[in-house]
């Protein structure tokens, strides 16, 4: 599905009666939706090495009761060194 089509479907949706017909549509708009915005990587199951990566990915699939929040201090000083190292390596 591409996004014109779901912005379509959208205004379809959008513009009907509150019906219990209506209610399915809605509910498949949703699921569809879903799938278009699920840009993980086709084998991150297997590639994610972090137990808690892969069960938050499982979350994100489904319920949605996790969420990120706040910096990871130790992989941002992490990457920081390797940037700078990266940057006095380049001036010798």
């Amino acid at each position: 599905m591409e996004v014109r089509g779901v912005a379509e479907e959208y205004n379809l949706i959008k513009k009907n009666r509150d019906t219990s017909a209506q209610h399915c549509r809605h509910k498949e708009f949703a699921e569809q939706l879903n799938k278009l915005l699920d840009i993980v990587h086709k084998d991150a199951d297997t590639l994610l090495e972090i137990d808690e990566d892969r069960i938050f990915l499982e979350d994100q699939r489904t319920s949605r009761k996790m969420k990120m929040s706040g910096v990871d201090i130790t992989l941002t000083k992490k990457e920081e060194r390797v940037q700078t190292t990266g940057t006095n390596t380049r001036r010798a």
